[in-house]
């Protein structure tokens, strides 16, 4: 036992010690296919596990897997766990498989991962790629995140330092309250901490009341429970409640009155009376 504990310790030492910060942009690094540049295995350790450091001597990040295959600059691992300490809480990580680069200090994910904050923000994907110096995670998969009232999914997705802020890059369709579908071309940019989602390409609301379609939207939500508060529509503006129409170049959404200001040539088809009520 003691000699198993001592080899371990010698390869997490050159593991540790040995990456160098830097790298390319994990934009470029992340249609990497897992395993195509790792070299064969030098060891395989059960229950293997590293951390990393700030300059300041800070815990980083930690990882843990139920097995690991150890080469020179990589290691490919199975059942991972990892937790990242951010200045303002801490994100946790696991999925079915993952390699981590030694050498650009990116962890590499796939099959059913998970990756949740301290503050309730939930991301489900099927591969993504973590840069570690950069706080950044990144894929190009079908992607689901979830908080409180709002789940946003679409495929393609960069999450930024304790996913504040992400961006979808297309097929975008998102679920709020008070009852509604929002869905857009993509791409879409959300902003946790300020409240706000912008929409563009094609963006469509729908709720009881009818749909609101427009180029582009700002959507703002209560703090609290993401219930959408106020909607800004910007290009193309439709509102369809029924067979009646009503077109302007913008609007304004008020979700808690249901009211609608249109702005810039608005006019008004009306085909039935029951639509207007």
């Amino acid at each position: 036992m003691m000699i198993r504990e001592k080899r371990e310790f010698i390869f997490l030492f050159l593991l540790f010690y040995g990456c160098a910060p830097g790298g390319d942009r994990l934009m470029n690094s992340s249609e990497k296919n897992m395993g195509e540049n790792s070299p064969p295995a030098i060891q395989r350790i059960e229950d293997f596990s590293l951390e990393g450091f700030k300059e300041t001597r800070e815990k980083q990040w930690e990882l843990e897997a139920d097995y690991a295959d150890v080469s020179e600059g990589w290691v490919k691992m199975e059942a991972v766990r990892a937790r990242v300490l951010g200045e303002e809480g801490k994100i946790d990580l696991k999925s079915g498989k993952g390699e981590y680069d030694k050498e650009e200090r990116k962890i590499y994910l796939s099959n059913n991962v998970v990756m949740e904050t301290s503050e309730g923000t939930r991301l489900l994907t099927d591969k993504l790629a973590w840069d570690i110096q950069k706080e950044e995670a990144i894929t190009d998969k079908e992607v689901v995140v979830e908080r409180d009232n709002l789940t946003v999914a679409g495929k393609g997705a960069l999450a930024l330092p304790e996913i504040k802020k992400v961006e979808l890059k297309e097929n975008i369709e998102v679920k709020a309250e008070p009852r509604t579908l929002i869905t857009c071309k993509g791409p879409l940019e959300l902003d946790y901490e300020k409240n706000i989602a912008r929409f563009y390409e094609e963006v469509k609301v729908e709720d009881e009341q009818g749909e609101l379609l427009a180029d582009r939207m700002e959507v703002f939500f209560q703090a609290q429970d993401k219930k959408i508060e106020k909607v800004f529509a910007y290009g193309g503006v439709q509102i369809i409640r029924g067979e009646n129409i009503a077109y302007a170049e913008e609007a304004i959404y008020e979700a808690k009155e249901h009211k609608v200001i249109l702005k810039g040539n608005p006019r008004l088809v009306i085909i039935s009376a029951e639509g207007l009520k």
